[in-house]
């Protein structure tokens, strides 16, 4: 006959209580997907818009100063600062820069022709929005690991996150040029950009006030008095009570045996029954007492706080050189190469006599690439859960060689057939190599990366081996759920941030410095007319994605092994 055991029943949560977390979890990657759409349908356009709307010295020394902010704040500030005030205050905080910046963009525009003046305002805030970056895109990407949780559903998650954000390339552009074709100036196309962007900063808000995934931010419900008589008290916990219920008698309350207390009249009390302690004696005792008291906790506490600190720094600059890390590199250094020539190069290739036609074809140009991207990432992030990231990378290489074969051979100049062909396959580049990071940067480095159990093996924990009998020899029960202080830190699972925070901003780190060099050096790699070298642009993205393919194989294979 078959023996239950609620105990462990007791310990495995219902799936329906699994189901519940995993909706809100969605739910809550849904509302940052949307806050992002609105932030970048604004800061997209702005980026596209820059080499277009200012000089070129100033469009890209600007965003290659912001890059290189970006990938400084990433080593020094956004770990420390995410694990300090959490996800969800870094994610509001980050997106207000990008509003500062639009509003920067406008005063630039208003100066047209004063490259002093420009220069003057959109380096601080490139330098600003830097480090406005390294908390956003950070926090983002913890906050989708924590989602995911135990279940590794990252790629899901991400490709989700992916797909609605997205649609920001694509309804951006096209809003802007609407706006263009309605003949209204720039300066009014990009005020209403930083309200588009003031509207995301708001939705931040709606994920600041809900719980965070993977934290509990509502205590759990006390132990009924029904629980607390039937749960068994720890050992030390069971001597004290028995200490504290033994009679007060003259034996057991002598001076040696008790700390004497801080009222004066209970003291001089329990001295008469002692017999006779005079009052120098009790202040001798209370003195005793004073000097025997441990440190202050306060001054431990400081010294706590800025050892924390300290490890945080240290922890993202050994996680930039951490060995598994640098095997993933190259693919972040692809990715920042590839975006670095889909929004600051490919649209020069739009070049003719008419200016404000050429705005609308590079304006429908970014529409189309970030069309593909918001739709491959609805279908990519199931395939990377099932198939894993070397498979979808050597996918990448076909989709790849066809938009080499695009642009390659012949004047592509104001050629919009292969210009948009083009396009729409590095936004499916693009969505494949960003979903491969958002599954292997926390698998590699959190510490919820470990498989959960198998429906056998959790069904084997509750089935009863054959022939067991009520007869048999009682099995060792589990150990006693804490209760009270102790029951609410238990149920606390052990949160991600402590490894995959670092994570993150060691990733963005290599991608922003690579993006920062390459929009520097984008005025070196252009051509006769202004137009991109693409015998230097090439070469370069093809290297790459055989070193990340090669680094990823030997990640995956370290992983397997540990």
């Amino acid at each position: 006959m078959a023996r239950t055991q609620p105990a462990v029943e007791a310990d495995s949560p219902p799936n329906a209580a699994t189901s519940v977390e995993d909706r809100q979890n969605l739910h809550s990657v849904v509302i940052l997907a949307i806050a992002f759409f609105l932030i970048f349908t604004a800061y997209g356009v702005v980026q596209s818009l820059a080499s277009s709307v200012l000089p070129y010295n100033i469009a890209f020394v600007s965003l290659g100063v912001l890059y290189f902010s970006f990938g400084f704040f990433n080593l020094i500030l956004s770990a420390p600062v995410i694990e300090s005030i959490g996800c969800r205050p870094s994610l509001f905080l980050g997106s207000i820069t990008y509003v500062i910046l639009e509003i920067s963009y406008v005063v630039a525009i208003l100066n047209d022709g004063k490259e002093y003046i420009q220069a003057a305002v959109l380096i601080p805030s490139s330098i600003l929005i830097g480090l406005g970056a390294s908390l956003l895109w950070t926090a983002q990407g913890t906050y989708i690991s924590r989602a995911a949780g135990p279940s590794q559903k990252e790629g899901r998650y991400g490709g989700i996150f992916q797909a609605i954000s997205g649609l920001a390339s694509v309804l951006g552009p096209l809003m802007t040029s609407i706006l263009f074709q309605a003949n209204v100036n720039k300066v009014t196309v990009f005020s209403v950009l930083c309200v588009v962007g003031g509207l995301g900063c708001a939705m931040l808000i709606v994920i600041w006030l809900r719980p965070e995934p993977g934290s509990r931010d509502s205590e759990p419900p006390k132990p009924t008095n029904e629980e607390l008589r039937e749960t068994p008290l720890p050992v030390a916990t069971a001597e004290l009570s028995a200490r504290e219920t033994v009679p007060h008698t003259a034996a057991s309350s002598s001076v040696a045996s008790f700390e004497v207390p801080t009222s004066g009249s209970a003291g001089l009390l329990l001295d008469s029954a002692e017999g006779g302690t005079t009052a120098a004696n009790v202040a001798a005792q209370r003195e005793t007492s004073v000097s025997a008291k441990p440190p202050s906790p306060d001054s431990d506490a400081q010294g706590a706080r800025m050892w924390s600190q300290i490890h945080r720094l240290l922890d993202t600059a050994k996680m930039i050189i951490h060995p598994r890390m640098l095997l993933l590199a190259p693919l972040f250094y692809t990715v920042a190469v590839e975006q670095a020539f889909s929004s600051g190069s490919l649209p020069l290739l739009i070049h003719t006599s008419n200016a404000s036609q050429d705005l609308a074809h590079k304006l429908y140009l970014a529409a189309a690439l970030g069309a593909a991207d918001s739709i491959t990432s609805f279908f990519i992030g199931p395939l990377t859960d099932r198939f894993g990231s070397v498979w979808l990378l050597s996918v990448n290489a076909v989709f790849h060689a066809a938009t080499v074969a695009f642009l390659w051979g012949g004047s592509v100049e104001n050629d919009l057939a292969r210009l948009f062909g083009a396009a729409v396959l590095l936004g499916m580049c693009d969505s494949i190599l960003l979903n491969q990071i958002y599954k292997l940067v926390p698998s590699h480095f959190s510490p919820v990366a470990t498989p959960p159990p198998s429906p056998k093996e959790k069904l084997s924990e509750h089935v009863e081996e054959p022939g067991a009998t009520e007869t048999d020899e009682p099995r060792e029960q589990p150990a006693a759920k804490p209760v009270g202080k102790s029951a609410r830190k238990a149920s606390v699972p052990p949160q991600p941030s402590t490894s995959v925070v670092p994570a993150f901003a060691a990733y963005r780190f290599h991608s922003s410095m690579t993006s920062g060099v390459f929009f520097l050096s984008s005025k070196a790699a252009l051509g006769p007319g202004g137009f991109p070298r693409l015998e230097v642009w090439a070469p370069l993205v093809w290297a790459l994605l055989v070193a990340s393919w090669i680094g990823v194989l030997l990640a995956e294979r370290w992983r397997a092994r540990l």
